[in-house]
Formats: C-alpha cells, sequence, structure tokens
C-alpha cells in the first residue's frame, strides 16, 4: 500500500506514473458490470492478456476498440479470414495469431449464450445469484473454476482458471480491492449488514435488520469502572464487528426518543474487554438538561467528560475514527457537521478491536434505542500538519 500525491491510498499494483492504470484502478476495476458489450470487450481483452501484463493491454485498449469494431458483437462474430489477417498485420494490437483467432471463435460463443440466457449478463452473474464476492490474495477460485470448465465445454478458447479470475475481477463479480485501498472502504460502506455484527452480552428483547437496530434496555445495565463512583458494571449489551483496520471512521445515527429515567443511554462503543473501552452516547439526567459525553477506560479506571445539552435533542449522530491505537469520537445532530467529543488513546487499541453500538439503562428503568444509517468510510479524522500519513 502506498498514499498517493491526492492523499488517497490504492492497491499496490496501482502504477502511479501511467494515469490510464490510475483511471481503470479508481473507476473501472471491481465495478459490477450488466452491460454485454462492455463484458465481450473485458473478455476479449482478458484473453489477450495471457502470458502478458495488464499494463500492456490497457496501454493498447483504445487501438483495440477501433481494430474490433468497437467491440460489436454482431461485427466481430462476421469477420472473415481476410478480417483475421487484417488483425494479424495491426502493428497498435496484440498480433497473436492465436488469440485473435479466439477472439472471433468466442464472439460467436458468447452469442450462443445470450439466446441461451436471454444475455451474456444473466449468464455470468448466475454462478453467484448476481451477489459479489470479496476475495483478495488469489488468482484462482472454486468459482473460477466452474464458469472457465463451462465455457470451455461450450468451445470457448483462453478462458482458464486464471484468466476468468481476472475477468470476474474486472467486471465485478469478485471485488478485489485491498485492506486499505480507499476503494475497498467503499466497497465495506455500500455492503456491510448488521447482521454480521456479534453480541457481547445479547440483550432479551431487541430487532436487527440490514438497516435498523433497535434494543429495549434492561434495567440495572451500565458500563463503568473504578473511577469516582467506586463500583464496577460490566453488563450492558454491546453489538459489534471486528476489524484489524488501523485507518477508518464508523458513523451511526442513535434515536432515543423514548428515554426518560436518569442515566439511560445509547451511542457508540469499542469495547475490547471489561477493562478497556470507550462509548460516547446522550445520557438522560431530568426534564431540563441531559448529558452528552464519552468515557474512556484504561485498564479498569473510566475517565469521564460531558457537557449539557437541551432535553429536547433526541437523535444524535456518532462518527467513531481510528488512526492506530489513538481514537475520536465525534457528534452531530444533522449527520452532516460533526464536533469533536474526545480524542484518547487506548493502550489494548493497537492491534485487532471491535467497535460498535450499545445501549443501558443504570436504573430502574427501560426504554428503546434505535440505530440506523451505519456506515464505514475513509477514516475522516485526518493527520494533523507534520504527521507521516495512513499507513506510512
Amino acid at each position: 500500500m502506498m498514499e498517493w500525491e491526492d492523499g488517497k491510498v490504492r492497491c499496490w499494483w496501482a502504477n502511479p506514473k501511467n494515469e490510464k492504470y490510475l483511471r481503470y484502478h479508481d473507476e473501472e476495476w471491481g465495478v459490477p458490470v450488466y452491460d454485454d458489450r462492455k463484458l465481450f470487450e473485458m473478455l476479449v481483452l482478458e484473453g489477450f492478456q495471457a502470458g502478458l501484463s495488464w499494463e500492456c493491454v490497457l496501454n493498447k485498449r483504445a487501438d483495440f476498440k477501433k481494430a474490433f469494431d468497437d467491440f460489436d458483437l454482431e461485427k466481430v462474430c462476421e469477420y472473415d479470414q481476410e478480417r483475421l489477417e487484417k488483425l494479424q498485420e495491426n502493428p497498435k494490437i496484440i498480433r497473436n495469431k492465436r488469440k485473435i483467432q479466439a477472439a472471433v471463435g468466442n464472439a460467436k460463443i458468447f452469442r450462443d449464450i445470450q439466446r441461451e440466457f436471454q444475455s451474456f449478463s444473466n449468464y455470468l452473474w448466475h454462478w453467484t445469484d448476481g451477489k459479489v464476492i470479496y476475495e483478495t490474495g488469489v488468482s484462482r477460485s472454486e468459482l473460477s473454476d466452474r464458469i472457465s470448465k463451462d465455457l470451455k465445454k461450450r468451445g470457448m478458447k483462453f478462458v482458464g482458471t486464471t484468466i476468468i479470475y481476472a475477468y470476474l475481477q474486472a467486471v465485478g463479480v469478485i471485488y478485489s480491492h485491498e485492506k486499505g485501498c480507499f476503494l475497498e472502504y467503499l466497497w465495506r460502506t455500500e455492503n456491510m449488514n448488521v447482521k454480521d455484527f456479534k453480541w457481547i452480552r445479547e440483550p432479551k428483547d431487541y430487532t436487527v435488520t440490514n438497516d435498523r437496530v433497535e434494543i429495549i434496555t434492561q434495567p440495572g445495565t451500565d458500563l463503568w469502572q473504578r473511577t469516582y463512583y467506586h463500583f464496577r458494571n460490566d453488563n450492558a449489551p454491546v453489538l459489534q464487528m471486528e476489524t484489524e483496520e488501523k485507518f477508518f471512521s464508523f458513523v451511526v445515527k442513535t434515536d432515543f426518543t423514548e428515554s426518560y429515567h436518569r442515566f439511560d443511554q445509547c451511542g457508540v462503543v469499542m469495547y475490547l474487554d471489561s477493562e478497556n473501552w470507550l462509548k460516547g452516547s446522550v445520557e438522560y439526567e431530568n426534564d431540563k438538561f441531559q448529558h452528552l459525553g464519552s468515557v474512556v477506560t484504561n485498564k479498569g479506571y473510566s475517565d469521564w467528560a460531558t457537557t449539557e445539552i437541551s432535553t429536547d435533542i433526541k437523535t444524535m449522530w456518532y462518527r467513531f475514527s481510528r488512526r492506530e491505537d489513538d481514537y475520536c469520537i465525534e457528534c452531530s445532530t444533522d449527520g452532516i457537521r460533526f464536533k469533536q467529543m474526545r480524542i484518547c488513546h487506548m493502550s489494548e487499541g493497537a492491534g485487532k478491536i471491535k467497535f460498535g453500538i450499545y445501549a443501558c439503562s443504570p436504573e430502574d428503568s427501560s426504554f428503546k434505542a434505535v440505530f440506523t444509517d451505519m456506515k464505514l468510510m475513509e477514516c475522516q479524522w485526518k493527520a494533523h500538519n507534520g504527521q507521516r500519513p495512513d499507513g506510512a
């Protein structure tokens, strides 16, 4: 991974000296494709890549498009021997006789598949039931093996499992932007599933859907360790996901309209263990004000910081950000303008962490806490001037 001049981190293979490669990485690679013309183009180009670098093919892409009639399938299917020989004489493309013959032969089979499945897109995406697979670090898979075997059976050439795997990556069936790449963050943002979060102390009454979590708090539940109050309480329900990412932000909207009793609270949390955690929330106090605050707990001692806000406020957005073992919690009433609540260092927060949401009622009360609009994104807590960049 490397950070470029524009401040973005990209996959290791993106050549910073090649503008075409940059645009391809940022705008095309891994984007799901459903257009048959584009699917045909990429299949032809991946076939020509065999034994060569993708950068080599990409540099000749415009010439390939011109030579193959902008990848018009019907026109390519009608190429005769004279046209094949003309392609073999074209110095601007890869003049490999077998690959050129395969491109034309594959076009006819591509058309047959279209007729069978109504589109080649239908054929391709049926292998995953329309789902995108996230996978990195390999050059073939069981999926590419099966598709390659089927295409070969139908008569296609230059469709070995490695070529097909690269093709699936190119057209977004397999998403392979590496962890740390800014596009991997975007993918996780769009594909984050709350159902993948795990409970610590699962509550008795709750609802979890793809875009909403509701928790009915139980009386006497809380997170606190020792400081000032001289008690320890470690029984609040926490719903979290796990990550080793060093730089990211997590946003969530909380709704505590039904909160009415002292100390009722719900918000964002990073719970590592009973003696090391961080939380930010609005805590009800009385009918005149409530506390907007955060608690940082390192090695079994909790540090609390709050400010009074109006009881008219019944929703609050939080943005939890990580920069290695330093953390930031921000809040917002509209989800647009965020204000800093707390910056802290977590003594046990340098490696794999868990973060998410929580809700509790420390006294004899109960309320419904609602969480929506959960998103993962690039770290919005930027390095200060003079600080080394992310991942450096």
